[in-house]
């Protein structure tokens, strides 16, 4: 599970790009706008696999991606939490029935930045699963 983190480069193609974006409106685009175009743009062609939202009455399978929305402090060292208000689209990794609990844990990762990057980074560091009820009661549903 352990991924090596990709630095985006800034090519001829993007710089085309922005300027057409930025030649395209009357108004000023503010740098978080910019970003987000950018962004979308370079990773678009990516974007092809469906997106589930995540139910932990449902089951999902190794490879799926799914929806979850957090609301809640998110460790990112040893000496701090960060809240953490958004949602993210995680990938699962593993998958482990757990009988006892009658249910499963799904093994997620991001591939995304920002806080939700720095708290895969940190779990991951000190060899800390992230793990997701599924197929709570085993209930079986369908996402």
């Amino acid at each position: 599970m352990e991924k090596e983190i990709e630095n985006t480069e800034i090519t001829e193609k993007d710089l085309l790009f922005i300027e057409k974006e930025i030649s395209k409106s009357n108004k000023p685009l503010s740098l978080e706008e910019i970003t987000k175009k950018m962004a979308y743009q370079k990773t678009s062609s990516q974007m092809v696999q469906e997106v589930k939202k995540y139910d932990p009455l449902c089951t999902y399978e190794i490879g799926d991606l799914i929806y979850k929305e957090y609301d809640e402090p998110l460790m990112v060292s040893s000496k701090g939490m960060i809240p953490f208000k958004g949602a993210v689209v995680l990938k699962i990794s593993g998958k482990t029935a757990y009988e006892n609990y009658n249910c499963e844990m799904l093994e997620v990762d991001c591939s995304g930045g920002g806080i939700f990057r720095k708290y895969i980074d940190y779990m991951k560091k000190t060899k800390t699963q992230i793990l997701l009820p599924s197929n709570v009661g085993r209930k079986a549903k369908t996402p």
